[in-house]
């Protein structure tokens, strides 16, 4: 039996099949970027990617939702956040790959990505670190990043994983 750090290493390893869907400008100066990638998990479920950066940021934000738009993916999917992640660990590797080692991208340094809290039970406007937030913050653990918690009063976990890492 494999355990859950063998798991997860294995998981990075399996090749998926990634599909770029292009990039989309958000004005004529194409000062940013949006990239567009497409998987499916090992049950089929489809799922999209969204790499957005801003000319002169070093800064790539990463946004994933099923093919209907919804952000809970790795909520919803249960098991299946695993393979979820494994694939945008790939589409990561894939954009680095063919989009930030060309010269005019060669600024961007990292990727960043939120997961959000759950509420505090009992109390107004409170939240703590839920089991999908440690899942992200271990998922970025294992890309070579790190994850800011913040307060008790902010929503979201904040996680920022190196373009250049070993994984």
């Amino acid at each position: 039996m494999l355990s859950f750090g063998q798991f997860i290493t294995e998981l990075f390893d399996k090749k998926r099949d990634i599909s770029y869907d292009g990039v989309v400008y958000t004005d004529p100066s194409k000062i940013m970027a949006i990239h567009n990638y497409s998987f499916s998990d090992h049950k089929g479920r489809k799922y999209r990617a969204r790499i957005a950066h801003i000319r002169g940021d070093d800064q790539a934000t990463v946004e994933f939702s099923d093919h209907n738009g919804d952000t809970d993916v790795t909520g919803k999917s249960g098991h299946g956040a695993l393979h979820v992640f494994g694939a945008i660990n790939q589409v990561l590797d894939y954009h680095t790959k063919h989009h930030l080692s060309k010269s005019e991208n060669s600024y961007i340094t990292k990727y960043s990505f939120d997961s959000e809290k759950e509420k505090t039970p009992g109390r107004w406007n409170r939240y703590q670190e839920g089991s999908r937030s440690k899942l992200y913050r271990k998922f970025t653990e294992k890309m070579g990043g790190e994850s800011h918690v913040g307060s008790d009063t902010n929503p979201y976990t904040h996680h920022i994983v190196p373009v250049k890492r070993d994984n």
